[in-house]
């Protein structure tokens, strides 16, 4: 009987482990891709936002806000890869 629940536990983590394997894939994705655009902005690359309909320039305090949201999904892309391994290791009990 043991040797069953190990079996169907085993597959469990398996499964698990693809699903939030492709989830945490996704979840880079964006956030590499916001990452890439709150840099561009806060580099100067992006020199205009629409505002209610208008073309405005965004300023150096926006940047600013920009650069520290880069700074803080950097933080978040890194925690997210480092921490994902350890997290999903299988457990030694099996």
């Amino acid at each position: 009987m043991t040797y069953l629940v190990e079996r169907r536990f085993e597959r469990f983590l398996r499964e698990f482990r693809l699903e939030t394997q492709v989830l945490r894939r996704r979840l880079m994705g964006e956030l590499e891709s916001i990452f890439e655009l709150a840099s561009a902005i806060a580099r100067g690359d992006v020199k205009t936002q629409v505002l209610d309909g208008r073309q405005v320039r965004i300023s150096l305090s926006q940047r600013k806000r920009w650069a520290r949201a880069a700074a803080q999904i950097a933080k978040i892309i890194h925690s997210i890869a480092r921490g994902f391994n350890y997290l999903f290791k299988i457990p030694s009990f099996i």
